[in-house]
């Protein structure tokens, strides 16, 4: 049997049985929409600027930010990484 003659049986059968498929469709769709009304609703974000030193926006950053270079990005990847948030939540989900 090649693929074309599966999809055509899939389609008769589909059409023969219309009823079943109209109701699992309706039963998917409700479990997923209880699924998002009860889902915890929290949301998070975070972000980091990096401004480089020969950068065009460097002098409408003066006063609002520090420039660095590029071994402070390092250092600056690391602080994150190991921020008592991060490694906290990573004890967390040791623990569990």
């Amino acid at each position: 049997m090649n693929t074309e003659q599966i999809a055509k049986t899939l389609v008769n059968e589909s059409f023969h049985s219309r009823r079943l498929f109209v109701a699992l469709f309706v039963v998917v769709n409700f479990v997923a929409l209880a699924a998002g009304f009860f889902w915890p609703k929290s949301y998070t974000s975070s972000t980091s600027i990096l401004v480089d030193d020969k950068n065009v926006i460097e002098p409408l950053m003066l006063g609002a930010a520090v420039a660095t270079d590029v071994s402070g990005r390092g250092k600056n990847a690391r602080e994150v990484i190991f921020s008592r948030k991060i490694m906290g939540g990573v004890l967390e989900q040791a623990d569990g």
